[in-house]
């Protein structure tokens, strides 16, 4: 017997997405039932988390921990937390050997979790991806898989990008982006105005006059409290708390949108970057002013006349010709550039930054990776994606026959048999209300009894649509993935010419060490990979349709 258990994860806490865990559940606990060789140990199921962050899913981590893995948080230099680190604890023991997952993108959107999978590896825990029907046992499939998660995490990135564009196109608008606790004002949410609030506007006025006055911020802040002046929670004003109100042009009747830069997803800062001031989108006459512009302005001058200028010098602000490429296989961290003896080389930041207890991936030399660059230029690039492709063709060749298999199967029998028991599933749920009416069950009971039976409904409705998929979708199907294959097998292969072009091909190289020799291997990520998400995503991820296939 194989003890096994389960992660499932929906992202939002919608009703919608409330029957999208029930039904994963289920559908879990239907698929260990069918293998006579799984126990099942337990579920883990995390509701209302992204899939791109791992440091906020409680049960993914506690699933970790109960597989042998020492789960430590972290937190940046202002208290913020940041991603876990994961380290293998060789005394305890797994509860369990496999990790049923249906799908890569609802075990994580980011590549970081490659590491995680190999630090399961080492305490012979591995999983399985039942939509795709690979497990992480085969050292043959971890390519594919870091071909999946580098799509899953693409897939993320380009849904952040989106909602940029829409903060973007907000603040074009001139919606007011702020909430209730902006100090000096009333946010009235559904009219996208704010009104001053006088009292504190008083304080406004004050902290900004003392500022002009000479005033530095702990005198302002000794006064103010001598004034017995306060914040909105009657506590006395912190340093943090002047410097935002001294920096904040709301005061004076200017809306300033688009002013903070937080990163993308799985790039975020650490806290949030202004950006340069002709990025900003200005808004006048959107806010009450509490202060004039030349106070404003004052104040600002004074500002930046004490910024100490000591502090910049020396600091390089170049970026190395990796910069941003170059990801540690083992923690999922970028690397870094460094100079030693006049040799440059790269080594991970998490290593640099806490030492080999926690990442010992090895440094890398430039000159070795310019090797690689100028191997890729050479002969390697031909030979991977040639690679690539035969593979690619080879997975949606499966996908078409199986698709073939289905055109002429009779279903009807099937699909009548499944109505039958839908009928009586509904007939069930009316008895059960009367019953739950007539008080001759408790609520708590309707609820569970009830809920249990629009699982078993929801599944069959499923599994009925299913089976009256029409011929002419399923040919239509064959015929996508038939010009797909043309398309590939037919397009014309353009090698970067020069490691300068190749470079930019690149998305990310990953620093790897090959466990039996103890060499670095290298391996690149294209950024036309990204093309191949809506071809294997596509029909890959169909829930019932192409399960089987392989």
């Amino acid at each position: 017997m194989i003890n096994v258990c389960a992660y499932c994860r929906v992202s939002t806490n919608s009703k919608d997405q409330q029957n999208s865990f029930q039904n994963q559940k289920s559908y879990f606990e239907r698929e260990i039932e069918k293998n006579k060789n799984y126990k099942l140990y337990k579920i883990y199921a995390d509701k209302g988390i992204s899939g791109t962050s791992l440091s906020k899913r409680p049960e993914f981590n506690q699933m970790l921990y109960d597989a042998g893995i020492d789960v430590e948080e972290h937190v940046d230099n202002r208290g913020k937390k940041v991603e876990n680190i994961y380290t293998v604890n060789v005394d305890r023991k797994p509860k369990f050997n496999l990790i049923l997952v249906k799908n890569s993108s609802r075990f994580a959107r980011n590549v970081l979790i490659t590491d995680i999978i190999r630090k399961l590896k080492q305490k012979k825990v591995y999983v399985y991806f039942m939509d795709i029907n690979k497990t992480t046992e085969s050292e043959g499939d971890e390519l594919l898989l870091q071909i999946l998660f580098t799509l899953d995490e693409n897939e993320s990135k380009d849904k952040s990008r989106k909602v940029r564009m829409g903060k973007r196109e907000s603040a074009l608008k001139g919606v007011i982006s702020t909430n209730s606790s902006l100090y000096g004002y009333n946010y009235i949410k559904e009219e996208n105005r704010l009104e001053i609030i006088e009292k504190e506007a008083e304080v406004i006025r004050r902290i900004f006059n003392l500022y002009i006055k000479g005033y530095g911020i702990r005198r302002i802040i000794n006064q103010l409290d001598k004034e017995k002046m306060v914040t909105r929670k009657g506590k006395s004003f912190s340093k943090s708390t002047i410097q935002r109100i001294l920096g904040n042009e709301k005061y004076c009747g200017i809306l300033a949108l688009n002013k903070y830069d937080t990163g993308i997803i799985f790039e975020k800062l650490s806290y949030p970057h202004v950006k340069k001031k002709e990025d900003w989108i200005i808004h006048e006459g959107k806010v009450p002013c509490i202060i004039d512009v030349e106070t404003f302005k004052k104040a600002q001058q004074i500002k930046d006349s004490k910024i100490n200028s000591i502090n910049q010098r020396g600091i390089y602000k170049g970026k190395s010709k990796y910069s941003g490429k170059l990801i540690c296989g083992n923690c999922g961290n970028v690397y870094t550039s460094n100079r030693d003896r006049g040799i440059k080389f790269y080594n991970c930041r998490v290593k640099k930054q806490k030492g080999t207890m926690v990442c010992n991936n090895p440094n890398i030399k430039e000159e070795l990776i310019d090797k690689e660059i100028k191997d890729l230029v050479d002969f390697k690039y031909v030979k991977m994606v040639k690679w690539i492709n035969k593979f690619s063709v080879y997975l949606l060749e499966n996908i078409k026959e199986s698709i073939i298999g289905m055109l002429n199967i009779d279903t009807k029998n099937k699909v009548k048999e499944l109505k039958k028991e839908l009928r009586k599933l509904e007939i069930g749920l009316d008895r059960l209300l009367d019953l739950y009416t007539n008080l001759d069950i408790e609520k708590k009971d309707y609820i569970i009894r009830s809920n249990s039976i629009k699982v078993k409904i929801n599944d069959l409705t499923e599994q009925i649509n299913v089976l009256n998929k029409d011929n002419a979708i399923l040919e239509k199907d064959i015929k996508d993935i038939t010009n797909i294959i043309d398309k590939i097998n037919n397009t014309e292969l353009n090698k970067p010419k020069t490691e300068e072009e190749m470079l930019k091909e690149i998305k990310h190289i990953i620093i790897d060490k090959i466990e039996e020799t103890g060499k670095t291997k290298l391996m690149p990520i294209f950024k036309w990979m990204d093309d191949y998400r809506n071809i294997i995503r596509k029909y890959m991820n169909q829930n019932e349709n192409y399960k089987n296939m392989f």
